[in-house]
């Protein structure tokens, strides 16, 4: 879920920075692979959102205490 009016930038940067996937082998993917790639990279996205989420929630074991 890269964001709007990114395109294939937002993706290839990602591809770059996350997967070491040189621009240039970016440019030369068939859309077919590219097309695997950003769900992957939606995917992974998407986990880490959650996980992110997740981590900030707290627990239903604590109470808050009223003095």
């Amino acid at each position: 879920m890269i964001a709007e009016g990114e395109g294939d930038f937002g993706y290839a940067y990602y591809a770059l920075t996350q997967f070491h996937i040189l621009p240039s082998a970016y440019a030369r993917m068939s859309l077919a692979e590219k097309a695997v790639l950003c769900g992957m990279i939606d995917y992974t996205l998407e986990i880490q959102k959650k996980a992110q989420k997740r981590s900030r929630k707290p627990s239903g074991n604590r109470r808050l205490r009223s003095f």
